[in-house]
């Protein structure tokens, strides 16, 4: 699965690479990180979606950003 996803995300970023972390955002003053880098560069623009992985009782998000490489443009 998650080679799945990091092929349809390298597709969609075409020359640019993607960070994504994923989220259990049930407790939403602390979110719980389960998946991604653990550092993010919090001033690059973020796109974030609601996930439903069937929980009723959970709630989870993904954070995405493209990755800005000094000296590239």
């Amino acid at each position: 699965m998650e080679s799945l996803v990091e092929n349809l995300l390298s597709k969609l970023a075409g020359n640019q690479d993607i960070v994504v972390n994923v989220y259990d955002v049930t407790n939403a003053s602390e979110p719980m990180a389960l998946y991604g880098p653990s550092i993010l560069d919090e001033q690059v623009p973020l796109h974030v979606s609601m996930l439903d992985f069937g929980d009723p009782f959970r709630r989870h998000e993904m954070r995405c950003r493209l990755v800005v490489l000094i000296g590239k443009s």
